[in-house]
């Protein structure tokens, strides 16, 4: 039995019906959207922007793509048009400037108070999300993290 080598692209072996986190526009759960998505099209091989598009598509509900639907064609017929640039119209659109000043205001103040550990790294890492803290270095995060825990653990 002969094995194929040939070149296949990986999205030949891509389900039909893809599985993307939906978005209804909610700008206070834009963040969290965002970074499964952006988990989910690197799980699906979507990291062109011919596969990103369509799949954002599908992904935003039909709220939420109104407001956007048009701008990501035309970026999709633009000749040299990046992931980037997605990822900038949809910030402008949804991201609230609000939100996440007071998403790091709650992150500041976060404790564990008697929670479950666990309870408590979820809710953090929710705050860490929704107040931009993916940029933050290492160390501030676990100082963060640490700062809100509970004396007897």
């Amino acid at each position: 039995m002969d094995i194929d080598q040939s070149q296949e692209s990986p999205n030949t072996f891509r389900p039909q019906y893809l599985q993307f986190p939906s978005f209804d526009g909610n700008k206070g759960k834009y963040r969290i959207w965002k970074r499964r998505m952006v988990a989910a099209l690197n799980l699906q091989h979507c990291t062109k922007l011919v596969d990103m598009i369509p799949a954002l598509q599908i992904a935003l509900v039909e709220e939420a793509n109104e407001g956007v639907g048009q701008d990501l064609e035309k970026l999709e017929e633009k000749p040299g048009a990046t992931t980037k640039e997605v990822w900038e119209i949809l910030d402008k659109r949804f991201e609230d400037p609000f939100h996440r000043a007071r998403a790091s205001e709650k992150l500041e103040n976060v404790r564990q108070r008697g929670r479950t550990l666990d309870d408590y790294i979820a809710e953090y890492g929710d705050l860490l999300q929704q107040a931009g803290g993916e940029d933050y270095h290492e160390d501030v995060k676990i100082r963060g993290l640490m700062r809100g825990l509970d004396d007897d653990l």
